[in-house]
């Protein structure tokens, strides 16, 4: 199995391969709303309620994983701001994949898989070559494009209404940015 390339290897990156100051970090988080120069990086600079947020989910052959998707969009307060990442280890044919509405979105274009749908990262996987769930997370965690907050979901989870207010402010208060919520 070749893994992509999700990265790049770019001497003039902002990382230059080195770990980065705390400064620099602070300055990556990304915004629904750009700054006066149109730069949605706006790091700690971003209000609250515009810092975006990035869901990894790794799923095997979970036929769960489409309405996971569509509670994340469905009851989040800011749908605007989410952006999920899925590890989709199915096989075609057999396994519901995660990003397939129920209905056509031609005949339901306001269903959240089809409304969100640009908001969506799929990486299909074939199940034979999947090599566990550290492996598919790690992938995951490859798809991750600059959000402000990341976070790490099963693909068998029902969301709660306005989760993403919610555990902004869980980790906000926590005044700590290497906190983890479990």
């Amino acid at each position: 199995m070749a893994v992509p390339k999700m990265w790049i290897d770019d001497p003039v990156s902002i990382h230059q391969n080195k770990l980065m100051t705390r400064e620099l970090a602070m300055k990556i988080g990304s915004c629904t709303v750009p700054d006066a120069s149109g730069n949605f990086a706006r790091g700690d600079s971003c209000p609250l309620d515009e810092r975006t947020i990035y869901v990894a989910i790794a799923s095997y052959r979970d036929y769960q994983c489409r309405d996971t998707v569509t509670s994340i969009f469905e009851r989040a307060k800011h749908p605007d701001r989410i952006r999920v990442g899925v590890i989709d280890q199915i096989m075609d044919g057999e396994n519901i994949h995660c990003d397939a509405p129920h209905e056509p979105c031609s005949d339901n274009p306001e269903q959240m898989l089809c409304k969100y749908k640009n908001q969506l990262d799929i990486l299909q996987v074939d199940p034979l070559l999947a090599v566990g769930p550290v492996f598919a997370r790690h992938l995951g965690h490859r798809l991750y494009r600059g959000e402000y907050y990341y976070m790490q979901s099963d693909a068998h989870v029902t969301y709660a209404n306005n989760w993403d207010v919610d555990i902004i402010s869980q980790q906000e208060a926590t005044k700590n940015e290497m906190a983890v919520l479990s």
